[in-house]
């Protein structure tokens, strides 16, 4: 009986052409939701305010069963872990047409009004400063699925509390700017996760 062999590389090859041409098919449709310059610049404007006022906490979407709760980075800058919950909350408002003032984003933080996760575990809000769910913003609930055109990883495995300021303005602005974010038919869920296909949601594609 034949083992099972390594899959070769050959294999995603052949298909990558196809995967390719799904993905910028989908960039086009009409009916794909989509987030108008106008918007992702004011975006963009906002994310930049926020990330210079070392006041405001960071929401990063790194977590170990602790999000909702208030570490420090290697600076001092105050973070709070997330799943994919402020993403999704910055996409919907975004299609809206509605960006925050930079007033309203600092009351936001304060009284806990920007999700930072879809669900906690009852050890999770024991400790957790901040508990906001994702509710009425979620993307899922719609029937879609949330991706990022670009990683948004850290450069390294450091501890969030090791981090230093650069990575961390590099994670936040790919993890919350409406330019890296799209959404596909959650039946694709896998595919936004394939380089030949996000590829076409990028900035500078």
């Amino acid at each position: 009986m034949p083992s099972l062999p390594v899959c070769h590389a050959r294999i995603p090859k052949l298909l990558d052409e196809q995967i390719s041409a799904l993905g910028a098919a989908w960039f086009n449709n009409v009916d794909g939701p989509r987030i108008t310059s106008d918007t992702a610049s004011r975006w963009g404007q906002l994310l930049t305010d926020w990330l210079d006022d070392h006041s405001l906490a960071l929401l990063v979407r790194k977590h170990n069963r602790n999000r909702g709760t208030i570490l420090a980075s290697a600076s001092g800058r105050l973070l709070v872990p997330t799943d994919n919950s402020p993403a999704q909350w910055v996409f919907t408002l975004a299609y809206e047409d509605t960006c925050p003032s930079k007033h309203e984003l600092t009351e936001f933080l304060a009284s806990d009004k920007i999700p930072v996760a879809m669900a906690m575990s009852k050890e999770e809000k024991a400790s957790a400063a901040r508990k906001c769910s994702l509710g009425k913003f979620s993307v899922n609930r719609k029937g879609w699925k949330l991706a990022h055109a670009r990683g948004i990883g850290f450069n390294s495995s450091r501890s969030l509390g090791e981090t230093d300021d650069q990575d961390l303005r590099q994670h936040v602005l790919a993890f919350l700017s409406p330019t890296n974010l799209f959404v596909v038919p959650s039946a694709w869920a896998g595919l936004a996760e394939v380089e030949s296909f996000s590829k076409h949601f990028r900035h500078d594609a």
